[in-house]
């Protein structure tokens, strides 16, 4: 067995920062207290898959002085074109990870085969994590005379366990290129983290036909979306759901989210009013997504205050939680 030798913040003395990006993280609060009674981190064995991706985990426990042992997986992640700075990030035994490159490369693989071209590539949280999208070569789809709506998916990843591997269906309205439009829940498939990359790629093949009917259901809801119009119970969720700057067509009270009135329109155009902003700031694709998610919350809440499922307080505490 090896050691690590740690300093007294708990962090290996070859130059880790505790603070920051780097250090020494604990993302799923499982980690050994760290601190002065913390001597070391003693390895029982070494695992070499990614190694090649410039990550290696070591499975051991804290020396921890008067402690019972507690084990734990100790991920080494060396720094590359996305990753800028050494981390050491600790996680419990059951956490399985994926380099973003294969799961990129899987994605891409993926894409390839149905006919989707890539759009593109983002890495965020350092570059622990990435984001890649792509649109099908297919015609578009007409929500409406001539409205076309593309259609396409994304795939998410982590190496930390911020986010886990997962696919999305997405829409990509082409009349403004007003952006991407995520179904909330029901469009998302999550895939097992695999070291086994051939099952990894089956499980992504099988993802794709829930996914792409996922799509078709939700361009019939656009369409019906078409031949609704705005109420005050749709903009009164809204307000509670969004920011106001992300509200033009809504009128509120002076100081207030009060809302007083709204224009006339219809829901299809109230909910490209909204994601067009939300396609045209600088937002990271990951809080993009978020409010996407709070928008199509929004939205499938006023439908089933509207069919009766769902009472109008009990909707406006269903988007304000969420």
């Amino acid at each position: 067995m090896t050691s690590i030798e740690l300093n007294e913040l708990g962090t290996n003395k070859g130059g880790l920062s505790p603070s920051g990006g780097a250090g020494l993280r604990n993302p799923d609060d499982k980690v050994a207290p760290v601190g002065k009674e913390t001597t070391g981190f003693v390895n029982e064995f070494v695992d070499n898959t990614w190694v090649k991706y410039g990550i290696r985990t070591a499975v051991g426990a804290f020396d921890r002085t008067g402690l019972t042992p507690k084990r734990y997986q100790l991920v080494e992640i060396e720094p590359n074109a996305q990753r800028h700075e050494r981390m050491t990030i600790v996680k419990g035994l059951t956490f399985r990870l994926i380099p973003n490159e294969v799961a990129l490369d899987v994605a891409n693989a993926l894409a390839e085969k149905h006919g989707f071209k890539q759009d593109r590539v983002e890495y965020g949280r350092g570059g622990l994590s990435v984001y890649a999208s792509y649109i099908s070569n297919d015609r578009p789809k007409e929500v409406k005379v001539g409205d076309l709506v593309a259609v396409g998916f994304q795939m998410k990843n982590s190496i930390d366990g911020s986010t886990g591997y997962r696919f999305s269906g997405y829409t990509l309205r082409l009349a403004c290129t007003n952006g991407m439009t995520v179904p909330e829940g029901r469009n998302t498939v999550s895939l097992p983290k695999l070291i086994d990359v051939a099952q990894l790629t089956k499980d992504a093949e099988s993802a794709m036909e829930p996914l792409m009917a996922g799509l078709e259901e939700q361009l019939q809801t656009y369409r019906q979306w078409t031949q609704i119009g705005l109420n005050m119970q749709l903009a009164n969720i809204l307000a509670v759901s969004l920011p106001k700057k992300y509200l033009p067509f809504i009128d509120f009270a002076k100081k207030t989210k009060a809302v007083v009135g709204f224009q006339h329109m219809t829901v299809w155009d109230a909910f490209n009013r909204i994601t067009d902003p939300l396609t045209h700031t600088k937002l990271e694709a990951r809080h993009r997504d978020w409010f996407r998610a709070r928008l199509n919350r929004a939205i499938e809440t006023w439908a089933e205050v509207q069919n009766g499922t769902r009472s109008m307080d009990d909707a406006l505490l269903m988007v304000g939680s969420f």
